[in-house]
């Protein structure tokens, strides 16, 4: 495996989502200002503080900023800003994350920009929920069509597990969330509780099939070949690096795919869609596959054909997982087995 295909191609697979978030151009080149006097050296604690004061002259006397503790996948318990309008009926606030916003101000962007940012995405948010976009979340029958489910690290979330619905899928686990907004590379969504399940009055088994028939069409499947993913990140129609041609040199086309989703968000979840695998034993011609989890958005899929060592592929997740992928895209260090026969997946390694 090695030998046909460099580890830097790998690694690269992995940096696929990046070219699809806005604005991470200008992360990458650094190319931003800071627009305000205040010293580099501004402490977490300090920033907060700062930030408060910035959120409250927008947002007057009328709302309410609260600092408050939230659970994140793969995060744990973190500080987040809420935003809450004093008298409003529904209280309703999107999760902006302290950590998140005290790294990119430390990445140059000034405080006024970032207190602008939040009150456009929660104005955004208020006016989604005020004409109904979201409906009543307490009845089921409302929000049915807008179940999905993805897939987090088992290990990294217990505590989190505890609190929600979900089911065990090796050391993994499947969670459900609510489609809040849609766009062509980004999906709002929010959680689903304990307390919502027990108030629709299903079971988790229900709430999964119903999910799973809302990803068809919410997510639907993509399955990308070497030669398409490498094109992809090349750009369309350009010639391929000569040193990529030499080292892939007489390697099939489908030699591996990237199974993801058309968002390539969350898309390692497709995975589990049925029919995905059985479609790529036969593109593949083999009985069974390994699965690389590159992030918690696409997996890495190719054929064993007994050449190929679950052990080393292993050691290659840790180390792209090391390098490349971020702590709340991490999803897990095995590497999977797919079997033709049952139709299981089982960890080989």
């Amino acid at each position: 495996y090695r030998k046909k295909i460099p580890t830097s191609l790998i690694i690269s697979l992995n940096l696929m989502p990046l070219a699809f978030v806005p604005g991470a151009l200008i992360i990458l080149t650094g190319k931003i200002e800071r627009k305000d006097n205040m010293a580099r050296t501004i402490t977490y604690e300090e920033f907060k503080e700062e930030m408060w004061k910035k959120l409250r002259g927008i947002f007057r006397e009328d709302h309410e900023i609260r600092i408050q503790k939230v659970r994140k996948v793969n995060l744990g318990e973190i500080e987040a800003f809420n935003i809450y309008k004093k008298n409003g009926k529904d209280q309703h606030s999107p999760n902006f994350y302290c950590r998140e916003l005290y790294e990119r101000y430390q990445r140059g962007l000034a405080l006024s920009v970032l207190a602008q940012d939040i009150k456009e995405k929660y104005l955004m948010l208020q006016e989604k929920v005020s004409i109904g976009l979201i409906g009543d979340v307490t009845r089921f029958e409302e929000v049915k069509n807008k179940l999905i489910f993805t897939v987090i690290s088992g290990e990294k979330n217990k505590e989190l597990l505890d609190e929600i619905p979900h089911r065990a899928f090796l050391d993994l686990a499947v969670i459900y969330r609510i489609v809040v907004k849609e766009e062509w590379n980004a999906c709002s969504s929010m959680r689903v509780t304990e307390g919502l399940l027990e108030q629709w009055g299903i079971t988790e088994e229900e709430l999964f099939e119903t999910a799973m028939e809302n990803m068809k069409y919410l997510m639907p499947v993509q399955t990308l070949s070497f030669t398409e993913v490498i094109r992809s990140l090349t750009g369309k129609g350009e010639i391929l690096p000569e040193e990529i041609i030499e080292e892939c040199d007489g390697a099939p086309e489908e030699l591996m795919y990237v199974v993801t989703n058309y968002r390539r968000i969350n898309g390692f979840s497709s995975i589990l869609y049925p029919e995905v695998l059985e479609e790529l034993c036969q593109k593949l011609q083999c009985d069974h596959l390994y699965i690389l989890p590159s992030s918690i958005h696409e997996a890495i899929v190719m054929a064993q054909r007994g050449e190929e060592h679950a052990k080393e592929l292993k050691e290659m997740v840790k180390a792209v997982n090391r390098e490349c992928v971020s702590v709340e895209e991490y999803l897990s260090d095995s590497v999977y087995q797919y079997h033709r026969d049952t139709g299981k997946i089982s960890i080989a390694a």
